[in-house]
């Protein structure tokens, strides 16, 4: 990879972990009233949260 590539890999990855932050925070207060919408959120959290490692991973950073 390019350092431009890499610089916008970096970017995406603090994104996605802002992302997933938002997320789990979102799932935890959903929790207390509709445990459903909950889980459907912390499902897409958990995906993102995959991708967050794969990226890692490819930056070398795992």
């Amino acid at each position: 990879m390019t350092d431009i590539q890499i610089a916008e890999q970096e970017r995406l990855l603090i994104k996605k972990e802002r992302r997933y932050s938002e997320l789990m925070r979102k799932s935890f207060e959903i929790s207390l009233r509709n445990r459903e919408r909950a889980n459907e959120i912390h499902s897409k959290a958990k995906k993102l949260y995959h991708e967050i490692m794969e990226t890692r991973r490819r930056l070398e950073y795992a």
